[in-house]
């Protein structure tokens, strides 16, 4: 009873003038992707504090991961969807939407009424890209914008492998790995059975991480992270690069030789990082921010319930992979995740409401109640200027998770910007997750030579690129599982084979962008 008189307090005293700001309750409809289940995502006292804030409550419509798409598609083009939805943003459909009137785009002077959500557009890199006849009509949900210290969007891809293995084996490896060291650890890995079961895995991975180890190699072979790629002034498809069938053998043999799980082409989306967890594996491509850094320890206890919780980083360690000279090559990605775009038939007036409410969501204030919720209950300033933790915390030392007290964080996690970006100073982690993830981005930034994000290709449309459909990936992954085939000889026919696909991109992108 206590604590609950102690939140309304302070949410009272955080309130003073919102019902006399907003005096007309509104509510609204807004579709999320249920990244955790809960009762109920609108009724604990950060959701009030959101809520009570704008006078203004929501009805959720919540989607999978398996049927989002589907769903906001049908939603989209029945004109049924919610007044607010979370869309997996496609520019080639935001264009078709816009254009035809199927979504609203946003009032006139929503960048001046709204400051904090229109920076957090502008930081998403896209703002211009936006544009649509002077408007625009979608609003990324940006990923690093207020407490990161990250100056691009590189890519986090992680290298986790067993530190304990590692040791025992003689290796000490650095943030900074080489393909050719790593791989022999995990060759010795499996070779030593250290899974002590006859069948030691080295990497684990699902099959579109499994292809990261390419980029370790060639960088003229890897291309910009898309399937095209401008190379000396001009675009080019990338399996026409040079080196690439070179990648192609040497991933073959590591999975010949018994270094790749010989059934990651089989694996569904957890098996890897069961498989690392429970000591089959001595390696596991995987995600690198900080919350799966937690994600992993979590997974690693729950298999091994012997393990000291405080010991745990000394069985795993992580990595970025590089060349053998040195250089990491991997790809700059865009800084936004999905976006929000609001039904054509909304009232400008509950759509202005929903973005003050956004503009407020954007806030150091609003994020480090959605990140630890209610100030002077949950947490408050230390002398420094810090955060002091004053919820209870768990025996072995940790905090539980946000979510798990104020459910209604699943929500507001994902609303404008992403729970990534307040990680980086977040009192509830582990001091070595956010110390790792730091020097593993400065890592990668200090030893790279990635490709920026090419915004021309990204947002160019033309008849070609919709038309264009070939999968580089499922080609590789054949020829790496059949040893049968030659691989140069197959390579050059994929090619040939797909150029009526392939070609006339090339040649609209050069039209377009060339030197």
């Amino acid at each position: 009873m206590k604590r609950v008189l102690t939140i309304l307090l302070a949410l009272a005293l955080m309130l003073p003038s919102a019902l006399a700001e907003y005096d007309e309750h509104m509510t609204f409809t807004t579709s999320f992707i249920e990244t955790g289940t809960a009762d109920s995502y609108t009724d604990d006292a950060v959701y009030r504090h959101f809520a009570d804030k704008f006078n203004l409550d929501f009805e959720t419509y919540t989607v999978t991961w398996d049927n989002w798409e589907e769903k906001d598609r049908i939603w989209i083009s029945s004109g049924t969807m919610p007044d607010l939805m979370q869309w997996n943003f496609k520019y080639d459909e935001y264009l078709t939407y816009a254009t035809q009137g199927l979504i609203a785009p946003m009032p006139e002077g929503w960048e001046q009424d709204y400051p904090n959500l229109y920076d957090s557009v502008v930081a998403s890199g896209i703002y211009e890209k936006l544009l649509v006849d002077g408007k625009i009509y979608a609003l990324p949900r940006v990923t690093f914008y207020i407490f990161s210290p990250i100056d691009a969007p590189i890519s986090h891809t992680t290298y986790y492998y067993r530190k304990d293995w590692a040791k025992e084996l003689g290796y000490d490896f650095g943030y900074t790995v080489t393909i050719d060291e790593f791989m022999q650890f995990c060759r010795d890995a499996v070779a030593k059975d250290m899974a002590g079961n006859g069948a030691t895995i080295g990497i684990a991975a699902k099959s579109n991480f499994m292809m990261d180890l390419q980029t370790a190699m060639y960088v003229e072979a890897c291309g910009s992270g898309s399937d095209f790629s401008k190379v000396n002034g001009k675009y080019v498809w990338n399996p026409t690069l040079d080196g690439t069938t070179e990648r192609i053998k040497a991933l073959r043999e590591y999975y010949n030789e018994g270094v790749l799980d010989p059934d990651f082409y089989l694996d569904a989306k957890s098996d890897p990082k069961n498989k690392f967890a429970s000591g089959l594996a001595a390696a596991l491509i995987e995600d690198g921010p900080c919350t799966h850094f937690v994600y992993r320890k979590n997974e690693f206890l729950a298999a091994n319930p012997d393990v000291d919780p405080a010991e745990i980083w000394d069985y795993i360690g992580a990595c970025a992979l590089v060349s053998n000279d040195g250089f990491w090559y991997g790809n700059e990605g865009t800084n936004y995740w999905t976006a929000s775009i609001f039904s054509p038939e909304i009232d400008e007036q509950l759509q202005r409401r929903i973005l003050a409410l956004m503009d407020y969501a954007c806030t150091k204030e609003a994020q480090e109640i959605i990140a630890l919720g209610i100030p002077e209950v949950d947490w408050t300033y230390d002398e420094n200027g810090g955060y002091k933790i004053l919820r209870p915390a768990n025996e072995d030392g940790s905090y539980p998770d946000i979510k798990s007290i104020y459910s209604s964080c699943y929500f507001w996690y994902i609303f404008t910007v992403l729970a990534d970006d307040f990680t980086f100073v977040d009192p509830t982690l582990d001091a070595y997750i956010r110390e790792t993830v730091m020097a593993l981005y400065k890592a990668r930034a200090e030893h790279g030579a990635y490709i920026p994000l090419d915004v021309d290709y990204m947002f160019f449309t033309s008849e070609a690129k919709s038309q264009y459909s070939v999968s580089i990936d499922d080609e590789i992954m054949r020829l790496i599982l059949d040893s049968s085939v030659d691989i140069d000889t197959e390579w050059a026919k994929f090619i040939e084979d797909n150029r009526a696909l392939w070609e006339p991109v090339v040649n609209d992108l050069n039209a377009a962008f060339a030197e």
